[in-house]
């Protein structure tokens, strides 16, 4: 396995986040937990994702850099990831990976919210990304796609209320399994496949467009199995992570296979 990383932008942009306390604070939030999404709308107002022991979800919100947290809504985890993202102190969204296609908003700041179903039971997700408070995209596979089927990218235009299907974002046998947007139009994909290539979209979504990667010294191999995952940066450009998984070579035979 090999591991490269590749700047297709270079903008100079630096970003700050608040760091989070070790522990929580006396008396605020006594079960232990693990963080596993952030987002912070100033240096004193932000929101994280907790993992608790008993798999379950909440959602924190502080209000003074992290000093102290408030538990505002939970729910079942089942070891899924988050997503959460807030557009100012009151507007923001909530969601869970995996199968639960379901979207939470708040417009109080999280003091309560309210819960939108974005496709039907039984399908996977795989990412979010939301741009404002109107504007999302969701990457998925519906209740009856196996895994090995092409995921399908899902634009809203009116918070999750409803969601359109844009089909699938990349060609077979490469796929995309994460999506960002930087900008209301300009969005990335993270994809797996033959290959080293980044996915960009200049129209909001609706149709992507190649963009080979350049090559380490030496080139890049010709057979394998590449996954590159790609960061947005100021001004449109990304930063991509390349692994790569060279070919597997052996010979089956009864009750195994042997690998070299």
């Amino acid at each position: 396995m090999a591991v490269a990383f590749i700047a297709i932008a270079s903008t100079g942009v630096v970003y700050l986040h608040p760091s989070l306390p070790g522990a929580p604070p006396t008396g605020a939030l006594q079960s232990r937990y693990t963080v596993s999404a952030v987002d912070f709308v100033n240096p004193l107002t932000g929101w994280v994702a907790a993992q608790f022991q008993s798999g379950n979800i909440a959602v924190l919100h502080t209000g003074d850099g992290g000093e102290t947290w408030t538990r505002q809504m939970s729910v079942a985890g089942n070891g899924h990831a988050q997503y959460v993202k807030f557009f100012d102190p009151l507007l923001g969204v909530f969601a869970l990976l995996g199968g639960a296609p379901v979207l939470y908003r708040t417009s109080d700041g999280g003091a309560s919210w309210r819960s939108l179903p974005a496709l039907s039971a039984g399908a996977s997700v795989l990412s979010w990304s939301f741009v404002d408070d109107d504007h999302g995209f969701m990457l998925a596979r519906t209740a009856d796609e196996a895994n090995t089927s092409p995921s399908r990218l899902y634009r809203t235009q009116d918070g999750g209320s409803s969601w359109t299907d844009l089909g699938a974002p990349v060609p077979a046998p490469e796929q995309a399994y994460q999506v960002h947007f930087s900008f209301l139009t300009t969005g990335w994909l993270a994809s797996s496949g033959p290959a080293p290539a980044a996915y960009k979209t200049g129209d909001f979504g609706s149709t992507w467009t190649r963009v080979p990667l350049p090559a380490p010294r030496g080139g890049w191999p010709r057979a394998g199995q590449f996954f590159v995952g790609v960061q947005p940066t100021g001004g449109g450009g990304a930063l991509a992570s390349v692994v790569y998984f060279p070919p597997v070579r052996g010979r089956s035979g009864i009750g195994g296979t042997r690998r070299s």
